[in-house]
């Protein structure tokens, strides 16, 4: 048989008696407790044991020490004491003899005597060689004792190290008696063996005594590990019966390879119960664990974990891409120190996708459990059980029957482990209806005349998994439950096969808590579903077997469908990662069965809309599509009452279509259901704020910037009306006023709009909120345009630095921030730093989109003006080629930010003597702008500027000079006579003057003759 060293937690034992010949002491017990209740969190994280019976008397001692050998780390007494004993409840217990036996533990830390003065005692303990003793110099009162005791471990319990929760208790003291005011916390006292301790007091009532050469005990603190997420804990004599080698084989390789670790094999096999095992054995060699299930999308299963976020410190970020997010979990879980562990259970292929950024090096191991095997993992197939662990599994839950016997069946069913437990459990509760040899019979028939069921089984299952699944359906044909528990494992079938707390679910059904447990505890019982923790769950085989049996149809999950709707409503006060994200993966599962059916009643409408608004949040535009779609199709088929809600689908489903660049079909779709609202439901015209204000910004993408600023500045005066002028409300829509002014070339507007966002966000904001940088970053690139580089450099700076603190160096929008920066540093001449910030902007978006992104062109562009400043011609053209292809690629013909690469390319090839094909792509972009901006825009005025420039190098000087004029106009109009902008043109003609002047006089010298 395979053996296991199984780790032996330290012990905390706590001691406590009432002298019957002493003054009770009435806080004692309260100081027991409350010990206990310090510890607790170090208890639940499996750290350690705390022992702590309720009356101590003389005999109990040496039992404890002998049922806990080499374990205790902390001895503590609290109770009377004299000189050299302590007083229990039946009578003295001499020192010297209990330093003695103290003396026999190894592991022992520490000695604290909380009895009125103890110092006298410390001798006996220093002399056994115990490094430290915490004891009282003086009578103590009784109250004070219990409130420096409870301090003291809950400071230990925190992982504080000996001395540091010594000087948090006394702390804690001085904050509640004000007789310790003034008096600082004494040092330990080193000490020798034998020395008099007498004539060395302190006013705090505690002293630490250390021994001599042993002060590093004092840094002594509890080691386990910090549970970035809720981690599950189990039985690991029962749980992991038979799987010693396994997981002694599973140390091994995650401690010696780089490489992600996958423990692979067929389901039912036991592989979560593996990895929950190992983290139950070793959980205490860790710093942080992190436990994740993966659900149906293991990139939102890890960017959007609550617990994980809430640990990490990662706040949320309104319309944050999920990719965006994932990378700055990643960035935190890499940056946590010590030894740390992941594990990630039930994967698919899609861990492959993101391996390469999952947490790796020196402080991390990563574990993940798999059916199907993936390349380029360490893999370690779970193999069946060794026979005679088989049957040492079988027998946990059924004795009946002969050994011989259950052997025969145990070959029957291949050792495979979730069919050994629910045979066995099911055979419990026949009560002898049903013996051994008879249910093997019955399973040796192998009936499977159902044409649905070998379709079932043929086209889902494989080899192995055909027999286990037919194995476990004559197991549920046997065990006839009732039908409320059918009915419960109904709900279980269609929810993700991942552990759900007895109280959630319950309220989740609207039934009641004690009786419902009742429930989920029998089927527990009889192994049809499984406990991990507080919560239990239903494996995905026996899911597939329900469904099969008595597949649920809305009616029988009516409740359930109603309250995933509910948990998927998105209020306007409410954080979605809180709110919503934990249980998006439960909803889509629910969702997902409800939609295969023929049945589509107005809340299962309700359960898919809402899922896909979250989706949509998540960044998940595929998926959210899908749902509205969904929708949307059962349009004709809808009763009258249900038509409003296909108006409500249109406007999410329009969102959608924004995000994926749809923009035409988006913008038909809003002006459909803005028309349908304005003529056929009047009373619900409150609603319009939200579809113009989608309908503005679609306007914004596709450049027509007029349409855009009409429409979000009626939504801005419907706002104004509903809220008060400070309310954070107000700032999303004078933003977006704000961007279609920017866009449109009218910045001095934009910016009065710009500031006013600021000015509500800062008010009601913390200053590192994301939402702060982002009104920074776009205040200044207002500030820019209109040449005011002095305000536009300190706000780009101070976005920058709060997007590095809250998302790390590498986050998408921090590249943004770097790429805005770049460019102003470039326009004033900065340019080392420019190009630097610039290329790191580069580097950071490539490797996450890939070179074809619009997030890259953008980069690119700014880079390449950069060196155009810098003389170097030909690394801007690279650069800005590679950016024009990748805009063509994405917008529409004409598009203005096509146009802005064209004239950046323009001045490129213009700085290297290529004036035609300067010229060309000059008059394209213009041509373009015209169409799309009007005569009077910023845009415009700089098309025409580059022309002229052309036009001097090409020494045809009237033709510069009409259009640096035409330029002069327009910047004049949209920027006032003192921009840069101004100066620079008046500084070009200038010069036209001078070389046309002589020309001009000698002709009017001619005429005058």
């Amino acid at each position: 048989m395979n053996t296991m060293v199984m780790p032996q937690l330290p012990v905390i034992l706590s001691t406590f008696a009432q002298s019957p010949d002493q003054k009770h002491l009435p806080a004692l017990q309260q100081e027991r407790q409350e010990i206990i209740t310090a510890l607790q969190p170090a208890k639940d994280s499996g750290a350690i044991q705390v022992v702590a019976p309720e009356e101590i008397h003389n005999e109990n001692i040496p039992q404890l020490l002998a049922q806990h050998p080499n374990q205790v780390v902390i001895f503590h007494f609290g109770g009377h004491a004299e000189a050299n004993t302590l007083l229990a409840a039946d009578g003295s217990i001499f020192v010297e003899g209990l330093a003695d036996q103290l003396a026999l533990q190894s592991q022992l830390q520490l000695v604290f005597l909380n009895g009125c003065d103890t110092q006298s005692q410390v001798k006996h303990f220093i002399r056994q060689d115990i490094p430290i003793v915490l004891a009282t110099t003086c009578n103590i009162d009784d109250g004070q004792a219990r409130y420096f005791a409870s301090h003291f471990y809950r400071a230990i319990a925190e992982r504080h190290s000996i001395k540091a929760a010594f000087k948090l208790a006394v702390g804690a003291l001085k904050t509640r008696f004000e007789q310790y005011l003034g008096i600082d916390a004494p040092e330990a006292l080193n000490v020798k063996r034998g020395l008099n301790l007498s004539d060395n007091l302190d006013q705090i009532p505690w002293q630490l005594y250390v021994q001599e050469g042993k002060e590093d005990f004092l840094d002594w603190r509890l080691r386990y590990p910090r549970g970035l997420t809720r981690l599950p804990s189990l039985q690991l004599e029962t749980d992991c019966l038979g799987r010693e080698q396994e997981l002694n084989q599973l140390r091994n390789l995650l401690g010696t390879s780089s490489k992600v670790v996958l423990v692979s094999g067929l389901g039912g096999m036991g592989k979560t119960t593996l990895a929950a095992g190992y983290l139950q054995w070793l959980r205490n060699d860790y710093d942080s664990i992190a436990w994740i299930n993966s659900g149906n999308d293991l990139m939102a299963s890890l960017a959007w974990n609550d617990d994980l976020a809430k640990n990490l410190e990662i706040p949320f970020v309104e319309k944050e891409k999920i990719e965006d997010r994932f990378a700055r979990v990643m960035i935190k879980l890499r940056n946590q120190p010590g030894r740390n562990l992941l594990v990630i259970d039930d994967v698919n292929n899609q861990i492959s996708d993101i391996a390469t950024q999952l947490p790796s090096g020196s402080n991390w191991q990563v574990l993940v459990t798999s059916r199907q095997p993936l390349p380029d993992f360490q893999e370690m197939k779970l193999g069946v059980l060794h026979p005679n662990d088989a049957l040492r599994l079988f027998r946990l839950h059924f004795q009946e029957g002969t050994d011989e016997e259950v052997q025969a069946l145990l070959v029957e069913i291949n050792y495979h482990t979730l069919t050994i437990e629910v045979m066995a459990k099911t055979l419990n509760r026949l009560n002898g209806l049903l013996t051994v040899p008879e249910l093997l019979a019955i399973l040796q028939e192998r009936k499977l005349d159902d044409p649905r069921l070998q379709e079932l089984v043929y086209t889902r299952h494989a080899g192995e998994e055909r027999a286990i699944f037919f194995h476990l359906m004559k197991a549920f044909e046997l065990a006839k439950l009732p039908k409320e528990e059918v009915w419960l494992m109904q709900q279980y079938a269609v929810l993700p096969a991942i552990p759900i707390e007895v109280k959630t679910l319950a309220d989740w059904m609207n039934h009641e808590p004690i009786p419902f447990n009742r429930m989920v505890n029998s089927l527990s019982d009889k192994g049809w579903v499984q406990k991990r923790d507080q919560g239990f769950s239903m494996h995905r085989i026996i899911q597939e077997i329900v469904k099969y049996q008595n597949n649920p149809g809305v009616s029988d999950l009516a409740a359930l469908i109603e309250s995933m709707g509910g948990l998927m409503t998105m209020g306007d006060t409410d954080n979605p990662v809180s709110k919503n994200f934990p249980w998006v993966v439960h909803a889509q599962h629910v969702a997902d069965h409800c939609t295969s059916g023929s049945e589509f009643p107005g809340f299962v409408k309700r359960l898919l809309n809402n899922c896909g608004n979250v989706l949509f949040e998540l960044g998940h535009y595929e998926q959210a599509q899908s749902y509205f779609l969904k929708i949307l199709k059962e349009k004709s088929e809808q009763p009258e009452e249900d038509e409003f809600i296909t108006l409500i689908v249109q406007s999410n489903y329009a969102k959608v279509l924004k995000a994926l660049g749809l923009y035409q079909a988006a913008m038909l779709l809003l002006e459909s259901s803005i028309n349908d609202i304005v003529h056929k439901y009047p009373a619900e015209l409150q609603r319009l704020e939200v579809y113009y204000n989608n309908l503005g910004m679609i306007y914004l993408d596709i450049g027509e910037y007029q349409k855009g600023i009409h429409i979000l500045t009626k939504v801005l005066e419907i706002v104004k009306t509903t809220y008060s002028p400070n309310d954070p409300a107000l700032s999303i829509n004078l933003t977006n006023l704000a961007l279609a002014y920017h866009q449109a070339g009218q910045t001095k507007k934009a910016v009065k709009l710009m500031e006013n966002a600021l000015k509500i966000d800062t008010s009601h904001l913390e200053p590192d909120h994301p939402s702060i940088a982002i009104d920074q970053s776009n205040l200044a690139s207002m500030y820019q345009e209109l040449g005011h580089y002095h305000r536009a450099e300190p706000l780009f700076r101070a976005a920058l630095s709060s997007s590095i603190q809250n998302f790390g160096e590498n986050h998408p929008k921090t590249v943004l921030q770097q790429s805005n920066l770049g460019l102003l540093l470039g326009e004033i001449d900065q340019l080392e730093e420019a190009r630097d910030l610039l290329e790191k902007a580069i580097i950071s978006d490539v490797q996450r989109f890939g070179e074809n992104h619009p997030d890259v062109a953008r980069s690119q562009t700014n880079l390449g003006l950069v060196l155009i400043k810098s003389g170097q011609p030909d690394q801007a053209i690279a650069y800005l080629e590679k950016a024009l292809e990748t805009l063509n690629s994405h917008l529409e013909e004409g598009h203005p930010s096509i146009s802005i690469i064209q004239s950046n390319l323009a001045s490129a090839y213009h700085a290297k003597g290529d004036f035609d094909n300067a010229l060309h792509l000059l008059e394209s972009a213009l041509m373009a702008d015209l169409e799309h901006l009007g005569h009077d825009h910023p845009n415009i005025a700089i098309r025409k500027n580059n022309i002229a420039q052309i036009y001097i190098s090409k020494n045809e000087l009237p033709l510069a000079k009409q259009y640096f004029e035409e330029a002069l106009s327009i910047v004049k109009q949209n920027y006032g006579r003192f921009h840069p902008y101004c100066f620079a043109i008046k500084h070009s003609l200038k010069a036209i003057q001078k070389q046309l002047q002589p020309t001009q006089s000698w002709l009017h010298r001619m005429f005058k003759k």
